[in-house]
């Protein structure tokens, strides 16, 4: 992101990234789940 120094507050940081964390490890989880062994190189190739 191309923002000066300054421009975020360190609460509004802190918060976006909380927000990150938890909708990666989700988007983790479900991966997961749904992924096969078949699948890994598929998206692997369209990555």
């Amino acid at each position: 992101m191309h923002a000066p120094d300054g421009f975020l507050t360190a609460p509004t940081a802190i918060a976006t990234g909380a927000i990150s964390a938890g909708t990666l490890g989700l988007a983790l989880k479900h991966a997961k789940e749904q992924m096969t062994e078949k699948m890994v190189p598929l998206a692997g190739i369209t990555a």
